[in-house]
Formats: structure tokens, sequence, C-alpha cells
């Protein structure tokens, strides 16, 4: 089954999550992760009742670790990808959310405190840029200290070789968008990310 990572801007931003468009992808039959801009558990049942098989709780959306772990015990932990959101390396966080700290990795273990199973880091100022990953030194310590950790990785990759130094630091998956779309990675060269670790 193909996974697709889907990110409703409109409903990010405030408004409705765009529901049939959800349900016409999932009818597709793919995996669909949707980052709905989920403030707490309130949309999680809706989600889940569209057929989303994973929910991006963001940390640029959410109202804090109090609602993390609401989104966690509303849809299991195996339902949700909890979204490092950075600029350049920094976190970016909701106003007034209450995370105790600034730190990448400190987030990142408070959530997996929390019960988080599954992370996806992302550096939104490098999404569409080619410039590579700035996040892989944090993928190795987080599969280092957690091993059992899913951590996936978007915003930057630009060239098919890269994938292999994302398997190398740990990955579980790779987001891309620009390069598949401009032909710089072919789909056939995703596959580099399952046999080159």
């Amino acid at each position: 089954m193909q996974s697709v990572y889907l990110a409703d801007l409109d409903a990010i931003h405030g408004a409705a999550p765009d529901w049939d468009v959800y349900r016409a992808m999932v009818a597709l039959g793919l995996d669909l992760w949707v980052d709905a801009g989920i403030r707490d558990e309130r949309s999680v049942v809706s989600l889940l009742d569209a057929g989303v098989s994973t929910i991006v709780a963001g940390l640029e959306s959410l109202d804090g670790p109090a609602a993390l772990r609401a989104v966690l015990r509303e849809a299991g932990p195996s339902r949700v990808v909890f979204s490092l959101d950075l600029k350049n390396g920094v976190p970016i966080v909701a106003p007034g959310a209450g995370w105790v700290t600034s730190s990448p990795a400190d987030i990142a273990e408070e959530g997996i405190e929390w019960g988080v199973e599954r992370i996806l880091l992302l550096d939104l100022a490098r999404v569409g840029s080619g410039q590579g990953l700035g996040t892989l030194p944090l993928v190795s310590e987080l599969r280092a200290e957690q091993p059992q950790l899913e951590v996936s990785v978007g915003g930057g990759i630009g060239r098919a070789e890269e994938l292999k130094a994302v398997a190398r630091a740990g990955a579980s998956a790779v987001l891309l968008g620009s390069a598949l779309h401009d032909g710089r990675i072919k789909v056939f060269d995703g596959r580099a990310l399952d046999h080159s670790a």
C-alpha cells in the first residue's frame, strides 16, 4: 500500500478540513497521513471516521503537551505521528502551547514520555529547497536513544543519493514532494530507503 502525506493548508490555517478529498484518497486504497492542523483531540474522531490512516499532530498547531496526550489517548499511539515542526532547526510552537523547552530533542523526548511512537522531523524552511535535510543528526540521536521509535523526515531532499544517508541515520520514511514533482528523484529511487541501511 502506498503512503501519502497530505498537509491540508486551509485546515492548518483554521478552515474546515476537506473531508471529500480525504475520503476520495482513502477510496483509492492509500495509506493516508493527514495534517489538518489539529489543536486538540476534538477533531480526531472525525478524521478517523473519514478513513484517515494516520493523524499528523503538528507541533506548530497543537495546544501543548496536554493536547498531544489527549490526541494519543483518543486515536491510539499507532495512529498518530507527532510532527516536530521546525524552521531552520528551531521548533515552531503554537502561541501559548506551554512546551517546557525549545530544544527539538527535548520536545521529542517529552512526546515519547507521553506515548509517542512515531515522529516526523519536518523542517519547513527546507521544504521544496533541495538543500538537503538538516535533521539527520537528530534522527541518529533519537534512534540511538529510542531504537523502537519510528522516525520519518521531510524538508529539503533533492537527490536520490541522499536517501542512503537518511536510511543510514535510521529514518523509517521520507517525505518527498518537490523532488518527485520536478523529476530530480524518480519514484523507484525511494526504494533505496528500504535497502541501504
